[in-house]
């Protein structure tokens, strides 16, 4: 079969707690309603909750990890607005249809088609604006496309998750996307967002799968990032239905076993209550931001920067307060370089050479641009700098690929080394001006052009077609680093986006979309192979979600 949708391929076609008191709180949070205060008005819970923290903690003296319910410590509340201690007043009241928490890639479609459906929404977002990431979404083009050619898709993101993903899950994005991606392209038209082409298509590609499936895809491409998109269409949408800004959700409200509302804290500190008649949809995006969540579930990316901020896994608290499970450890990072060289987007996967920053070479170079974290996850400054020659651009096409691809000896040039691009005349002005030592690099190139000269890497096996010498002058090399773009698993739901408790049956009323759900992956990193899948899931599940809960 054939992976014809890789991203290389598809480019080519086009807080701590007391114990006692503090302890005894919080248990009661996770295993009953945090409901109390739904018959009570204008009692101002904020100062009286901070109060009886204060005095628990001043009688307890030194801090305690307490293990919450067997699977929540209390330091994972320190970074997160989330709050363990059950909320007991509040001083206002709201009552809608849908709430949804979070104004991102998947919560913003979400109360958009909830909206549009014909349900009253309240959208909470704890910043100031709606808000996304990313650059590039990904939408499968139905009529092109033939079912055999879907399942054929399917079962290989199955594949490329380790077959740890939900198939039900991803299959509800493929049948859906050309609708909600075709959908959401109207809603940037209405926002005058498409006729400015600050979002087009810049890519297409095709896959075959054995037995003649076929399936043709689309690549989105939105200039000024889907930041800037989300933003302005949350700007657009302000008016047409209830949003609350700077407001973010702190618990979840049940009845019974049924999830029913939420509260959140207002600007001014005072309490919140929203209830929710047909559904609550959390949409708060991952925990990378919250440093006790990444320690226990995803230990490898602690080391790393992290691209975003505000993402302190919110939702994820909250809803496993409200008997929400917690995806499997372990989890899918999605860590990828901090800068782009001010190259082709291709120059970042390049199988030429690569040291550290001792000038040591440390691996085979032909390992995929997602995966590459692994290695440089035990280098100094977790950097991978690529270093060829003159030659680059033939020797790129010997290998297989396309020279057009990558960028030309002038735009390397112009991107400077404010970007982390470097030209020299010699390798030991090449290695002087990334930082590293001249020697150490001169020698591990030495090495390096012995082995091509064999004709087989003896030294980490990268096979003979990617061993390409470095010779002439000039030297080039790009300073990639790298850091967490995404944690991608959250609460488990099911193929309808219901939230699922330990038993894995849905809790009524609970749902969630985006990053903080799964197990729509469950491999170790975030798979490339379809590239813009992941905002393709956040919108498409997203909007789904939202139509699902206007109609129910």
């Amino acid at each position: 079969m054939s992976k014809g949708l890789n991203r290389r391929d598809f480019l080519k076609g086009a807080v701590a707690v007391t114990a006692s008191a503090a302890a005894a709180a919080v248990l009661g949070g996770c295993d009953q309603a945090a409901s109390a205060g739904s018959s009570t008005s204008g009692a101002a819970s904020s100062s009286a909750a901070a109060s009886s923290a204060a005095q628990t903690e001043a009688a307890a003296g030194p801090y305690l990890e307490y293990d919450l319910c067997g699977k929540l410590s209390m330091s994972e509340f320190e970074a997160s607005t989330a709050q363990a201690q059950p909320v007991e007043n509040f001083d206002e009241e709201e009552s809608y249809d849908v709430v949804v928490i979070g104004a991102g890639a998947s919560g913003l479609p979400a109360a958009i088609a909830a909206y549009e459906g014909g349900a009253s929404v309240c959208l909470l977002q704890k910043e100031s604006t709606a808000t996304s990431q990313g650059s590039v979404s990904f939408i499968l083009d139905e009529e092109r496309t033939n079912e055999a050619g879907k399942i054929g898709l399917l079962y290989d993101l199955r594949k490329w998750c380790n077959y740890r993903s939900n198939f039900e899950l991803n299959r509800a994005w493929a049948d859906n996307c050309s609708e909600a991606m075709s959908w959401f392209v109207e809603k940037l038209t209405e926002s005058g967002q498409v006729e400015g082409q600050d979002f087009n298509i810049f890519s297409e590609g095709e896959y075959h799968y054995e037995g003649g499936g076929e399936a043709y895809g689309k690549l989105y491409m939105c200039t000024n990032s889907y930041t800037g998109a989300i933003t302005t269409l949350g700007e657009y949408f302000k008016d047409k239905f209830t949003m609350h800004f700077k407001t973010p959700a702190i618990q979840l409200i049940k009845e019974g076993e049924k999830v029913v509302g939420v509260y959140a804290q207002k600007e001014d500190g005072s309490i919140l209550k929203v209830n929710a008649s047909k559904g609550v949809v959390m949409a708060t995006g991952d925990y990378q931001n919250n440093e006790a969540m990444v320690q226990k579930y995803l230990p490898d990316a602690a080391i790393f920067d992290k691209k975003q901020f505000g993402r302190t896994g919110d939702g994820h608290l909250m809803g496993m307060m409200a008997g929400g499970k917690m995806q499997n450890i372990g989890h899918t990072k999605m860590i990828h370089t901090k800068n782009w060289g001010g190259c082709s987007t291709l120059m970042k996967s390049l199988p030429f050479m690569a040291v550290n920053k001792n000038g040591v070479r440390f691996t085979a170079e032909d390992i995929p641009y997602d995966l590459r974290n692994n290695f440089v996850k035990n280098q100094p400054d977790l950097c991978w700098l690529s270093i060829f020659d003159a030659n680059y651009q033939e020797q790129y096409a010997a290998m297989g690929y396309s020279a057009r691809d990558i960028s030309t000896p002038e735009q390397i040039a112009e991107s400077g080394e404010s970007k982390g691009a470097f030209v020299a005349d010699t390798l030991e002005e090449l290695a002087e001006k990334m930082g590293i030592d001249p020697a150490a690099l001169v020698s591990s190139v030495e090495r390096y052009n012995e082995l091509c000269e064999q004709g087989f890497d003896l030294d980490f096996g990268k096979p003979a077609q990617y061993m390409a010498p470095i010779q002439q002058a000039p030297f080039y090399g790009l300073h990639y680093e790298y850091a967490v773009s995404a944690i991608t698993s959250g609460l488990v739901v099911d193929k309808d986006a219901r939230v699922l408790d330990e038993n894995g049956q849905p809790i009524e009323g609970f749902y969630a979309v985006g990053n903080c759900s799964g197990p729509f992956y469950g491999s170790v990193d975030y798979p490339l192979d379809i590239p813009g899948l992941s905002i393709s899931r956040a919108i498409t599940l997203g909007y789904v979600v939202g139509k699902t809960l206007s109609q129910s």
